[in-house]
């Protein structure tokens, strides 16, 4: 159970370093792909931590 916790966890670094990253891309060369990418990793990452275990 251990492994999966680690697993999720770095999971969510990943996609907040992604997001963090594809962020400042969109404030210097913003479009309409940036802004939707970002919108389903935020959307994702919000399902993520709604459906943690308690």
């Amino acid at each position: 159970m251990g492994f999966f916790y680690n697993l999720l966890r770095f999971v969510k670094i990943v996609l907040i370093t992604a997001m963090t990253i594809l962020f400042f891309r969109a404030l210097l060369f913003p479009n309409a792909l940036d802004m939707l990418v970002l919108f389903l990793l935020s959307f994702v990452l919000l399902v993520m931590f709604i459906s943690r275990p308690l």
